[in-house]
């Protein structure tokens, strides 16, 4: 089953991109996968499976996406990009986010490893929190004009039931060609 949404024109600066993926509940629409499915975001940039038994939230006028099981949570999204953006700096402002957020965070891994069909790097770090010690592994890539981001935020605890449907949602993330500049998605009959 694949899942599509009505087209907004939207301008996602890198900026917005970091910041909109924390936004909270605020005109999201959400559904709960009762079985595997394909995720079309509404601008047609990606798509993404999606296991059983996982929620998922799409923020209007964007096309990021939170998708959630437990106190796991995976934010995807995708952006155009200038000339000048790389995929350091993407992740160098996630590292920012993350440290405002937990001061105490321990960035302990990075290296290179392809996102969308495309070259890119990723870091994982490591928060103590105030309660429930947490893992975030965050991943960028560059496609043309497309900068594309799958963050993993789960519990210590949680992790390791988690750890495989993380790996192959990650693995199924696949760039979209989007649609034509001044295009809206046809409509069709239900």
């Amino acid at each position: 089953m694949r899942i599509k949404r009505k087209i907004f024109r939207i301008a996602a600066p890198m900026a917005g991109l970091l910041l909109g993926a924390l936004a909270a509940a605020h005109g999201w629409s959400q559904a709960a996968a009762a079985k595997p499915f394909v995720y079309d975001s509404h601008d047609l940039f990606y798509e993404l499976k999606i296991p059983a038994g996982w929620e998922f939230r799409e923020e209007e006028d964007s096309n990021r996406i939170t998708i959630s099981k437990g106190d796991a949570r995976v934010i995807v999204a995708a952006a155009k990009t200038e000339d000048k953006d790389t995929v350091e700096s993407l992740l160098e402002a996630r590292k920012k986010l993350l440290l405002e957020q937990c001061p105490a965070v321990e960035f302990r891994d990075h290296g290179k490893a392809p996102l969308a069909s495309a070259a890119g790097a990723y870091f994982t770090a490591y928060c103590p929190g105030s309660g429930l010690p947490t893992i975030t592994r965050v991943a960028g890539s560059r496609n043309y004009w497309k900068f594309f981001l799958f963050s993993s935020t789960a519990p210590v605890t949680e992790l390791p039931a988690v750890q495989a449907d993380l790996d192959r949602m990650a693995a199924s993330l696949k760039a979209g060609d989007g649609l034509p500049e001044g295009k809206a998605e046809r409509m069709r009959a239900r």
